[in-house]
């Protein structure tokens, strides 16, 4: 399936960064998707097949509220969404997601 992990943030200066992971993620594991990044107006794309993964990730540029979401750019269907805020920190954080 064809997906994008993409952005949505009130500071224009927030990115995120990290690597999809096949789920669950064990300690040394190598990530199946390096160098992904989204911000504002820019996302990253990538094919993965059906499976259970992570996004794992840390935030730069900016502070507050964002929403990371990774879609289906065939459907534009969310496989996966959350709400952050970077008040609860910058690094660290992952959004597990199954692609069908």
């Amino acid at each position: 399936m064809n997906l994008e992990v993409g952005l949505t943030s009130g500071a224009a200066d927030l990115t995120i960064q990290g690597e999809i992971y096949v789920s669950p993620v064990a300690k040394g594991q190598q990530p199946i998707v390096p160098d992904v990044k989204a911000a504002a107006g820019k996302v990253s794309a990538f094919a993965l097949p059906s499976g259970k993964y992570e996004y794992k990730y840390h935030v730069s540029g900016g502070v507050g509220a964002f929403t990371v979401s990774i879609d289906d750019t065939g459907t534009g269907r969310h496989i996966a969404r959350e709400d952050e805020d970077t008040k609860f920190g910058f690094s660290g954080k992952g959004l597990p997601f199954e692609v069908p």
